[in-house]
């Protein structure tokens, strides 16, 4: 499939309600172009491991039209949940995220990361929210669940969604005895206990089916050679893209199915780089399949510094050229770029290596 399709696809899935999106939201091309259009550059090799949690990844149907459980599986050890679904009944519902111990004994389970949005029309906001409140420190919190029991995560009880209200959130936790995770939307004056045993599994949405348990869902990206900003040259990569970087493949357990995750959504990438040379620098992010509404954490010198992406307004990428400063600093320089795909914003992603003495002419990229 060719990077088009690619890009075409991802447009389709976890992004597809960028026409919601206000103008006013969107960066202008003045706060964050990059000389108009994308320089020349050279692609920079880099080695990517997988390890980490399970992800367990609900996203289909992204808009629920009737009441029923979105997504179940049952897991242990470490884990990592990404949920995202959208009210798309005339009335409001409520949607929950539901931890269930199978066990014959006790369950204990410790919490740590967390971001959970508010109820949102504003999908980009709602993405980036949840990206902003996982990133910050975390603090764990332990639980303790007994035969049977459940414990639901966002309220517990459910959050009371409106029509068009989109929810999304991303939370971690680890347990040593097997646990149930359940998403499900259900009426409001109805116990979570009965809408579980009431309701069956949805059926995905046609077509890309973005739902599903993934293995190792982290991604250590290292460079294999040293970036040199002496030498004068933009230096590129490209990530999520199933083709450098290729996307999580997993199982639906609902119905045995292989599925992808297109776009490594709930998928954590850890990007460390070293720079070497005299010159001073910057990192950019380029948001090459669209919008974009994001976070992430730039490790250095053993101190963590939140970046926006964009800084100022909620989204930006509208024309694939946009290219945001997230970091500048002098060579030699050590780091590590920590972020997580947003949901609704769209993938790949370009991060860029840019000399600050260089001055771009002659030829140039879309």
């Amino acid at each position: 499939m060719s990077l088009l399709k690619k890009i075409m696809q991802m447009l389709c899935t976890v992004g597809s309600f960028f026409f919601l999106f206000t103008a006013e939201g969107v960066a202008s091309d003045k706060s964050v172009v990059w000389q108009d259009v994308i320089p020349d550059y050279k692609s920079a090799k880099v080695e990517i491991a997988k390890n980490g949690p399970t992800l367990i990844f609900s996203d289909s149907p992204e808009l629920v039209n009737e009441n029923g459980i979105m997504y179940r599986d049952t897991v242990s050890g470490n884990v990592r949940v990404f949920f995202h679904h959208v009210n798309n009944t005339k009335s409001e519902q409520r949607i929950a995220v539901v931890l269930k111990n199978v066990n014959e004994y006790p369950a204990k389970i410790t919490f740590g990361r967390r971001g959970i949005s508010s109820p949102e029309l504003d999908y980009f906001k709602a993405g980036k929210q949840v990206q902003i409140e996982y990133l910050l420190e975390a603090k764990q919190e332990l639980a303790v669940l007994t035969k049977q029991s459940l414990k639901e995560i966002i309220t517990g009880t459910g959050i009371i969604v409106a029509p068009e209200e989109l929810v999304t959130g991303m939370f971690e936790f680890t347990t040593f005895k097997p646990i149930e995770v359940i998403t499900i939307m259900y009426p409001v004056d109805m116990k979570l206990e009965d809408a579980i045993a009431k309701y069956q599994v949805l059926p995905p949405d046609p077509g890309t089916v973005l739902r599903g348990t993934f293995k190792e869902a982290n991604r250590i990206v290292t460079l294999k050679q040293p970036i040199d900003v002496d030498d004068g040259l933009v230096k590129g990569i490209l990530l999520a893209d199933d083709n450098e970087d290729r996307y999580a493949r997993g199982i639906d357990a609902t119905t045995g199915k292989q599925v992808v995750n297109y776009g490594n959504y709930g998928v954590v990438y850890d990007f460390r780089f070293d720079v070497v040379g005299k010159n001073n620098f910057n990192i950019r992010l380029n948001p090459w399949g669209g919008l974009f509404a994001g976070a992430g954490i730039i490790l250095k010198e053993g101190k963590e510094h939140m970046r926006l992406f964009p800084e100022k307004d909620t989204a930006f990428g509208q024309t694939g050229r946009e290219a945001i400063v997230i970091e500048t600093a002098k060579a030699p320089f050590q780091g590590t770029l920590i972020f997580s795909p947003p949901g609704t914003s769209n993938l790949p992603v370009r991060i860029f290596f840019e000399p600050k003495e260089k001055s771009f002419l002659g030829k140039f990229k879309k």
